[in-house]
């Protein structure tokens, strides 16, 4: 393998374990998110939303850079984007290797964030359900009160 290719792929590589980090803050955090929900800490749940935010910027700018990176390869190999990934796990050497190792990771991991996350969002939806029987209740209450009210005065 040529040594630019080799620079190129292993910064590729180095890049994706950047987005595995990010990824795993993410996931990580997903637990506690769920947590707030259910106890209605809803500012702590906004912070911790802000900060998953500024977390999926990073993976946005990585991507960016994965992107380049990615593009620099195909340009040197001739290839298209699409036979990139087959090209490099079909090639058995350490670069390539670890390339396909941390795909496969980041493939995983992103399943799992992917999954975490819609547990999450059950759970909102959840909580919103039942603020709805909560508004409900209160505004039968409220009308009921009201109902009093106007009888007491018409005695």
């Amino acid at each position: 393998m040529r040594d630019d290719v080799q620079q190129i792929l292993i910064a590729l590589t180095d890049k994706l374990k950047n987005k595995i980090s990010l990824l795993q803050n993410i996931h990580n955090r997903e637990v506690e998110k769920r947590h707030l929900i259910r106890s209605e800490s809803i500012d702590q749940l906004l912070s911790a939303l802000k900060e998953d935010d500024y977390l999926f910027q990073e993976i946005d700018l990585l991507d960016c850079e994965i992107s380049s990176l990615k593009g620099k390869l195909c340009e040197i190999a001739g290839i298209s984007s699409s036979q990139l990934h087959h090209h490099l796990i079909r090639t058995d050497t350490l670069p390539c290797r670890e390339y396909a190792e941390t795909i496969h990771h980041l493939q995983k991991l992103m399943k799992e964030v992917v999954q975490d996350r819609d547990k999450s969002i059950s759970v909102m939806e959840s909580k919103y359900r039942e603020l709805q029987t909560d508004i409900t209740t209160l505004n039968t209450l409220l009308r009921l009160k009201i109902a009093e009210s106007d009888f007491e005065d018409s005695t």
